[in-house]
């Protein structure tokens, strides 16, 4: 069994943390706390799980190490390994994943995407252009976390009624909805300053997802794709969800990645 030296951080239980939290509870590993913000899968603190957005805050200083898989942001560095990324409610994310989710023709919006501003790197990275001009129901909300529109269950939800979800930069050039989109099988459109190939298993386009670099070209690139590449994209988006981002397969994956560089 794998021990997991986790940060004792009570502020934040989701993403990552949630999803150790899970991963205990199934049996795949035993934890221990240990001191400071980031956690490690040796006693001795040098194989480095880095699952935070980012690797410049100074609150959040990345420490020394010997190797370290990455989630969002990958340096370029033989010490760094591309990693996989999680939904911000992993619990949530995988009920509705086991669930039936709804069939093409049961989809009733072409288009989505629901998200947030709330800071001035997510705003750089998602107000670039007036996306709503190019997707069916489009939601950005700003300011205050009490401003969502909608519950976290009901955001899943209403995720899992689109054919399509727009892919944004978050904090960093991942975001947890790009996840979210795969569990529900919602093919993405990606926008520029996304990324989709620094995973362990890199997204392929048009096999997992759909490239635009602009508003206007949403429609066309959306239009182009049969009900039948549809399904064949959303039947993808959810195996490479299960590889990667569920919780056994985030954890299979986590598992094979320290054996292989430890």
């Amino acid at each position: 069994m794998i021990k997991i030296y986790r940060c004792n951080l009570p502020q934040h239980h989701d993403v990552f943390l949630e999803m150790v939290d899970i991963w205990e509870e199934m049996g795949f590993i035993e934890t221990e706390y240990v001191e400071g913000h980031v956690h490690w899968a040796d006693k001795e603190k040098t194989f480095l799980l880095w699952h935070w957005p980012r690797i410049d805050e100074p609150w959040k200083q990345v420490p020394p190490f010997r190797v370290g898989l990455f989630g969002n942001v990958v340096p370029d560095h033989p010490q760094c390994k591309p990693w996989t990324f999680f939904a911000r409610s992993p619990r949530r994310l995988d009920k509705i994943a086991k669930s039936d989710l709804p069939s093409y023709d049961d989809r009733s919006i072409t288009s989505i995407f629901m998200g947030k501003v709330e800071n001035q790197i997510q705003a750089a990275g998602r107000n670039n252009y007036d996306w709503s001009t190019g997707i069916e129901d489009f939601y950005m909300s700003q300011g205050s976390p009490g401003s969502y529109k909608y519950t976290k269950e009901q955001y899943l939800e209403r995720l899992s009624q689109a054919k399509f979800g727009l892919t944004l930069p978050g904090y960093g050039p991942k975001c947890n909805r790009d996840i979210e989109l795969m569990g529900v099988g919602t093919v993405p459109i990606v926008a520029p300053g996304c990324d989709v190939d620094r995973y362990h298993e890199p997204w392929i386009e048009n096999v997992h997802y759909i490239r635009v670099e602009r508003p206007e070209d949403i429609q066309d690139r959306v239009s182009s794709i049969s009900k039948s590449q549809w399904q064949e994209m959303h039947y993808e988006c959810k195996l490479w969800y299960n590889r990667n981002s569920s919780p056994k397969g985030s954890f299979n994956l986590t598992k094979t990645l320290i054996e292989k560089y430890k």
